[in-house]
């Protein structure tokens, strides 16, 4: 859908080839045929490969031409793509954007509401945050806290499960000797 949208935008079919050699326009002309698309996809004409294997095309001026094809189908299919990928995926009304904004913060404030069940007592402090707070977050902020949440989720997770084997934790003894050593 992107490429089509590029490809009706710039009519790479009708390109000018002034000055282009006749092996570059049959070239062009093999990969209208084939498809851009195809192109974009990694699927090239042979007749790349003949002309680059070709002994007319191996002095220094004949890869400057090389290059110069090579730059003009970049630019005219591969930097619009990217373009517009990127303007999908960076603008702020993107629907896409929106959407996991408002997932990031629903799961953050999920950890807020559940700290008591799904976080050990020395975690919870990760939850002191006002949901205006995250409201202001933006989502590079919001991965992080909710990584750093679910390590914390994990670890409780863990120990809770040695707590029910029988198995001493070995952050009760190193909070023990903490409490211990601040009161002497």
């Amino acid at each position: 859908m992107m490429l089509r949208k590029v490809l009706d935008q710039e009519r790479p079919q009708e390109l000018p080839l002034k000055g282009w050699p006749k092996a570059f326009k049959r070239i062009w002309a093999r990969q209208r045929k084939i498809g851009f698309e195809n192109f974009v996809k990694g699927w090239m004409t042979k007749e790349w490969r003949r002309v680059l294997q070709s002994k007319r095309y191996q002095s220094k001026d004949a890869v400057s031409q090389v290059a110069q094809m090579i730059t003009a189908i970049w630019e005219i299919l591969c930097e619009p793509l990217w373009e517009l990928r990127n303007n999908i995926l960076a603008r702020t009304d993107n629907p896409t954007v929106l959407r996991e904004q408002k997932t990031l913060q629903e799961r953050l404030l999920w950890f807020k509401r559940f700290a008591g069940q799904v976080l050990a007592q020395r975690h919870r402090k990760l939850t002191d945050f006002a949901r205006e707070e995250v409201n202001n977050w933006n989502r590079k902020q919001c991965r992080k806290r909710l990584k750093t949440l679910a390590i914390a989720r994990e670890i409780y997770e863990i120990e809770c499960k040695q707590r029910v084997r029988g198995q001493r934790v070995m952050t009760e003894w190193l909070e023990a000797r903490l409490i211990h050593d601040t009161a002497d």
